[in-house]
């Protein structure tokens, strides 16, 4: 199994359930729709305004296959949310690329910055900052 959410501004609801379907025929997937209000509070917010979010649980093939085809299908979910206003629950997998996480998360560079000058030497990470926050060269 493996679970994703996209968010996204209510008024964009419609056209990104409809570009979505697509991705969805004959797959096994439970979703929950939930209404999120704005949080002005955590400085990587999925949710800058009220959001409606789409929390899904697809069945998958435990396989390297099942795994690229997850990978591939979650992208293009997030592709989809943010040229709707939306964002990705960022928690999950690390399925999104660079490109989509800085489009996702326009803070982010901030954030990374704010965690350096806290901790230059690097001592805390975790496999998100490896994939997201370091510098290109220190990778």
């Amino acid at each position: 199994m493996s679970c994703t959410s996209i968010l996204f501004p209510a008024i964009a609801s419609w056209d990104l359930l409809t570009r979505c379907a697509e991705s969805f025929r004959n797959m096994k997937l439970n979703v929950t729709v939930r209404a999120v209000n704005e949080d002005a509070d955590t400085f990587l917010r999925y949710a800058d305004q009220p959001m409606i979010a789409f929390v899904m649980l697809f069945v998958q093939a435990r396989s390297e296959r099942g795994e690229a085809r997850m990978q591939a299908l979650t992208r293009d979910l997030i592709d989809a949310a943010i040229e709707h206003g939306g964002r990705y629950y960022l928690p999950y997998r690390l399925h999104a690329t660079r490109e989509q996480f800085f489009r996702a998360y326009p803070q982010a560079g901030e954030f990374f910055d704010r965690k350096r000058e806290y901790d230059p030497s690097e001592l805390f990470q975790n496999e998100f900052y490896i994939k997201y926050g370091r510098q290109p060269e220190a990778r």
